[in-house]
């Protein structure tokens, strides 16, 4: 993730990737000021401490989305890890909400 930017972090299902994707280009097609950055674990690279890396994300972001669907809604990952994640920087006031 890049430091300079404030980022927007984006919890998706996988099997839902056409719909961040979509959401994604609305965002830079809206005129997103240069200072926010998408961010969705697609940027990490291989061989990363991918969970390490999502996690600091979410620490860093200045937003969070969530793509909800059924497939979101199943996914134990993202339900148990990534959901209580935000909502705990939420309730801290860290993150609006």
């Amino acid at each position: 993730m890049q430091k300079d930017k404030q980022s927007i972090f984006i919890s998706y299902s996988h099997e839902d990737e056409l719909y961040k994707d979509f959401f994604t280009k609305f965002l830079k097609s809206a005129n997103m000021p240069d200072s926010f950055k998408a961010w969705s674990d697609r940027e990490i690279h291989i061989g990363s401490e991918w969970e390490t890396k999502i996690f600091d994300a979410i620490d860093h972001a200045k937003a969070a989305v969530f793509l909800i669907s059924e497939n979101f809604l199943s996914s134990d990952y993202i339900m148990k890890r990534e959901v209580p994640r935000v909502l705990n920087r939420c309730q801290t006031d860290q993150m609006p909400f």
